[in-house]
């Protein structure tokens, strides 16, 4: 995985975070412009939050597919197999080890829908 894309998912998380807390700095401050920055403001905090929403969800797709790939592996008729078919299945399931591989921003964050509800609350 490119670390340009877990980058642009913290990059993003960030601007998200400091476009709310504008927005409610704005609203909160009376002045007659203000309905004007709060529209910029609101699109743009919807444009990030849908493309975060994006993000998540497919790293989170591409967890679950990949899991589910490791489970059909391992849930095929192996033990009635020859030796070769079997020492093949070990090999491909140590390259496909589930718990090593998933999409991380950091060693313990995960790139899910978690991660999405964690930077919106």
């Amino acid at each position: 995985m490119k670390p340009t894309i877990l980058l642009n998912v913290a990059v993003d998380s960030f601007i998200f975070i400091v476009l709310t807390f504008m927005f409610i700095i704005v609203y909160l401050t009376p002045k007659s412009d203000t309905t004007l920055n709060l529209i910029k403001i609101g699109t743009s905090i919807l444009y990030l939050a849908s493309r975060l929403f994006i993000y998540c969800y497919l790293f989170e797709n591409i967890n679950i597919q990949r899991e589910l790939v490791n489970f059909s592996i391992y849930s095929c008729n192996w033990t009635k197999m020859d030796l070769k078919f079997k020492n093949l299945l070990l090999c491909t399931l140590r390259m496909n080890d589930a718990n090593q591989m998933v999409i991380k921003a950091t060693p313990k964050k995960i790139i899910n829908l978690q991660l999405f509800a964690n930077v919106l609350i």
